[in-house]
């Protein structure tokens, strides 16, 4: 009998969060309190690589905030995404978009440059110097790997679309 439970917990996992094989194999369902109930191979090799002495039941400590509050977090090259299901959370790893290296204040910079905004436009209306400005615009350019505004434009508009 341990087989037919095994599937009748499968399905209600899979009737509880949607198919779980659409976030691909790095999730996990944990409860409020960060006590995972399921958990994929996978995802564990993501907690491993970043906690390599973690171990057992319980989330590591700094993402217990995250899980309680369902905020997505952080996982060095990766994000972890937390989606409130009822007393549980469902929690899957994605890869990190691009525009989640910036800053909030380089993403707001740097899509008013994308659209056509000049230094001294973007400056006076968000308080700053144009140099500031221009500072902020080149981490962007480094952070995105662009070399160009035509390029910067491509990215930040085809990615906020």
């Amino acid at each position: 009998m341990p087989h037919i439970a095994a599937v009748h917990r499968i399905a209600r996992l899979r009737e509880m969060l949607g198919d779980p094989r659409d976030s691909g194999e790095r999730w996990a369902v944990a409860d409020e309190r960060g006590f995972l109930r399921e958990i994929t191979p996978a995802f564990v090799h993501c907690l491993r690589l970043l906690w390599p002495g973690w171990r057992g039941s319980r989330l590591p400590e700094t993402l217990h905030t995250a899980v309680r509050d369902a905020l997505p977090a952080r996982l060095g090259s990766q994000k972890l995404n937390v989606e409130a299901r009822g007393i549980y959370r469902f929690l899957h790893v994605t890869s990190l978009h691009p525009l989640d290296l910036l800053t909030a204040r380089e993403r707001e910079i740097v899509a008013r440059f994308a659209q056509g905004e000049t230094h001294a436009g973007i400056a006076s209306s968000l308080g700053l110097s144009p140099a500031t400005v221009r500072n902020h615009i080149a981490h962007c350019y480094r952070k995105l790997a662009v070399n160009n505004k035509a390029e910067l434009a491509r990215r930040v508009l085809q990615d906020t679309q």
